[in-house]
């Protein structure tokens, strides 16, 4: 947009991984930094012409959000209730459990988004914070996102060298879970307070949410693109170089973890499938039919921990693949169109809802066990059980409802020498707390 002083832009010329920042009014070519990023031209919006979101579709969004966030926050605050009875004993219990709490943070933050970004920010009409309420808001948004995926990954690790590497209990404290722990606070502490430091926090250009992003400028910044104030210009860099740096560490690191996450996953079925096949004659599985039925059983929570996994990472993936490929102009003004906002419903919807996914992961195979056990039960009488922590060999069935005899026990597996009942430990559990893998799985190597 040209200005009474003359057309002057900023060029971002990407050049094998590098970029060259120019600024040019058009007749001066000068380089001044360089950084990561591809072909863009930033300049100076004219705000009456951007396409924004009306009220109604503000609204619509907020309630989604809403409804996501309870959803989400219940199903974390189920899983750390139930979970609070093993802690001391149970790796599995604790990572979960901190798992949540990282969900329930994210969940919170995510809501509070809508009301304590910039009053500035066009399109969002019930704004009632400053730069400040975003930059905690987005501190903390950071400090979350770093939890959940490494927390994610730490799982899927702890099923590998519990079920494939037959790791102990105490090695497994030492040689993974502290580690897990010490990274994950240092980690999460310093992203978020370089953030701060750095200023480094505003609202994205592709949604209505405070994170690592520079590219909305406060009305008192946005002659810097037309005038020649050197102080000016050097914010300028700073601001186009810090969050964007940060916004890739945190996105790629999330995106590591979480297809690490999923190898490891693989690996575990993998070998629980082949440690199925060669049970077919034991107690727990008689028939090549119910070797199949097993088998069918691991796949689909394979593929419910692989779907959770995937949440973690997917939507910002695509958030940043979006302003990449629509760059920061259009995608300002493209917000209030009907295609792209559909999609930011489906994502403010489903980015947030994890908390939900995991505990469907969490009860799926207790409400199975359960449910094998009392047929003719209603879902929320075994729910009641679960959330109450009942075994279920004390529990008497209800009235007019059937109990099937369950086959003769089989020994129980051997607990490596740890003194951790491995039948409570399990997310690939060895009895029922996801994928009732046999003891043949566990004792052999």
């Amino acid at each position: 947009a040209a200005s009474t002083t003359g057309p002057h832009y900023l060029f971002h010329l990407n050049f094998f991984g590098f970029s060259h920042l120019f600024r040019t009014n058009p007749f001066r070519l000068t380089p001044h930094n360089y950084y990561f990023g591809a072909w863009k031209i930033y300049r100076k919006r004219e705000r009456d012409k951007m396409t924004v979101w009306t009220h109604q579709q503000y609204a619509s969004y907020t309630i989604v959000t809403f409804v996501s966030m309870f959803l989400s926050f219940c199903g974390s605050l189920g899983i750390i209730y139930m979970s609070h009875r093993k802690w001391q004993s149970s790796i599995y219990q604790r990572l979960v459990a901190i798992l949540s709490l990282g969900d329930m943070l994210f969940t919170v933050c995510y809501v509070l988004n809508q009301f304590l970004m910039p009053t500035y920010r066009q399109g969002a009409y019930w704004t009632v914070g400053n730069k400040t309420t975003c930059a905690a808001m987005g501190a903390l948004t950071a400090m979350a996102y770093a939890v959940v995926p490494l927390y994610c990954f730490s799982l899927a690790v702890y099923f590998w060298l519990k079920i494939v590497q037959n790791w102990t209990h105490t090695r497994i404290v030492h040689r993974m879970e502290y580690p897990v722990h010490v990274f994950c606070a240092v980690f999460a502490i310093s992203i978020a307070v370089l953030g701060i430091v750095t200023d480094s926090i505003d609202v994205l250009p592709t949604s209505y949410f405070c994170y690592f992003a520079s590219y909305e400028l406060p009305p008192e910044m946005e002659d810097c693109i037309v005038t020649d104030s050197e102080d000016c210009m050097r914010t300028m860099e700073e601001r186009e170089f810090v969050p964007p740096f940060l916004n890739t560490l945190q996105v790629g690191y999330s995106s590591l973890l979480t297809i690490l996450a999923c190898v490891f996953t693989a690996a575990v079925t993998r070998r629980v499938r082949r440690q199925l096949l060669r049970t077919r004659g034991s107690n727990l599985s008689r028939t090549p039919q119910g070797v199949n039925e097993k088998i069918n059983e691991i796949s689909v929570q394979a593929v419910l921990y692989l779907l959770a996994y995937l949440n973690t990472f997917l939507w910002p993936l695509l958030q940043v693949l979006v302003y990449e490929i629509m760059g920061a102009d259009d995608t300002h003004d493209r917000l209030g169109n009907v295609g792209f906002f559909s999609y930011q419903v489906i994502a403010a919807f489903l980015y947030p809802l994890q908390g939900f996914l995991n505990i469907i992961i969490y009860l799926r195979p207790d409400l199975m066990h359960w449910r094998r056990k009392f047929p003719k039960a209603s879902f929320r009488w075994i729910l009641w059980h679960l959330l109450k922590g009942s075994e279920i060999t004390a529990v008497s069935p209800p009235p007019m409802v059937a109990v099937v005899e369950e086959e003769p026990k089989v020994k129980p597996p051997r607990s490596y020498g740890t003194g951790e009942n491995t039948t409570d430990d399990f997310g690939f559990q060895l009895s029922n707390d996801t994928m009732d893998i046999p003891e043949q799985a566990a004792a052999e190597n």
